[in-house]
């Protein structure tokens, strides 16, 4: 069952949240429908908007950059399902930061990205793959089933037809890397398996 920790059997973000969840996602796919229009399939347009709305509820330490117009850098490690979906929302800013998108082969490099999206090519080794990451300062965003429950701090998983986002505080809080209420407000909040 996910639940929160210091709250036992709570299930997650009730109506308001669910409410508040899709007027979210509403207003922000209005907002960049032109430009997803063109990026490929439809369920990983939506999974891109959600990372981009993501990356503004998370507050990085200030060492992860160089300057104040050093961009955020979003990387997708392993095959990329995304196609153009994540390009087209490199056109945005998070707080005050343009975006940068790319590919990444391995740990080795990560350097420079702040979110890194897993994806299910990398599940059969998941678990080193977590443990690459290490303690850096780098939001872990994956649609593996089990994610954040693996060590992964937000997974967009699915309850029936519908997203849901599930986050692991605690994997968040060692990288070092803060997570907003609201967004945790609205998650349904997971621990690591033992």
């Amino acid at each position: 069952m996910l639940h929160s920790k210091g709250h036992p059997g709570r299930r997650g973000r009730g109506l308001p949240g669910q409410v508040l969840i899709g007027l979210l996602l509403c207003g922000l796919l209005t907002a960049l429908s032109p430009t997803l229009q063109a990026a490929g399939n439809p369920e990983y347009k939506i999974k891109a908007a959600l990372i981009y709305k993501l990356a503004k509820f998370v507050s990085w330490p200030d060492k992860v950059f160089a300057d104040a117009d050093q961009p955020l850098r979003i990387c997708v490690l392993g095959k990329n399902p995304f196609g153009d979906a994540l390009q087209a929302i490199s056109s945005r800013t998070v707080a005050g930061r343009s975006l940068a998108v790319g590919d990444v082969s391995g740990a080795d490099d990560l350097q420079g990205c702040q979110l890194v999206f897993v994806a299910d090519s990398e599940e059969r080794q998941l678990g080193a793959t977590i443990a690459g990451f290490g303690d850096q300062p780098i939001l872990t965003v994956s649609d593996i089933d089990g994610f954040a429950r693996r060590g992964g701090m937000v997974e967009i998983g699915r309850s029936g037809k519908r997203l849901e986002i599930r986050i692991n505080p605690d994997a968040a809080q060692r990288a070092g890397v803060q997570i907003a209420a609201p967004l945790l407000g609205m998650a349904n909040l997971v621990e690591d398996e033992r």
